[in-house]
């Protein structure tokens, strides 16, 4: 079995605890629509954060 040293491995780190601070879609604002058809704006990490709770 032959060893590759990676250059880069030296980089590495762990994954951080709160894995949705680290993604982009953190960011895009989506449309949430309620039963009554009312619309509202509101951050995906939010959505998600919260939708997990």
């Amino acid at each position: 079995m032959n060893l590759i040293h990676n250059p880069l491995s030296h980089l590495d780190r762990p994954p951080p605890a709160n894995i949705l601070s680290e993604l982009p879609f953190q960011a895009l604002m989506v449309t949430l629509q309620s039963d009554g058809g009312k619309q509202q704006k509101a951050h995906l990490g939010d959505v998600i954060s919260t939708s997990w709770i």
